[in-house]
């Protein structure tokens, strides 16, 4: 197998990590996961506005995550950071988990069929 073809299943299988916040939401409580997914969408946003404002910071995470990135985010907010977002959004605001659960699952395999 090439390096080309390590890295694209490298980054489909990082495509799957919402599946995580997926999990966290439908087996735990609400007021559990909320605040924790909410909590780690801050510590994101901190990371990448560091990194977006700091060029060495910026390449020690291109260097640590190759590959995981597109050229389009190397001066731009990852990918990781728009489905994190968008899944707590989603989370916070839609209240029925029967509705939450399905919303997710296309975000996932949606965005995996699409990369």
């Amino acid at each position: 197998m090439g390096p080309m073809v390590a890295t694209e299943i490298r980054r489909k299988v990082f495509h799957h990590l919402p599946l995580l916040y997926a999990a966290l939401y439908a087996f735990t409580p609400g007021w559990f996961a909320l605040p924790l997914l909410g909590l780690a969408l801050v510590l994101l946003s901190g990371a990448e506005w560091i990194r977006l404002r700091r060029p060495e910071v910026n390449a020690w995470f291109l260097k640590v995550f190759g590959g995981l990135h597109r050229p389009a985010e190397i001066l731009a907010p990852s990918g990781i950071f728009w489905t994190l977002a968008g899944s707590w959004l989603i989370m916070m605001l839609l209240e029925e988990r029967t509705l939450v659960l399905p919303v997710l699952g296309m975000l996932v395999f949606g965005d995996t069929a699409a990369a």
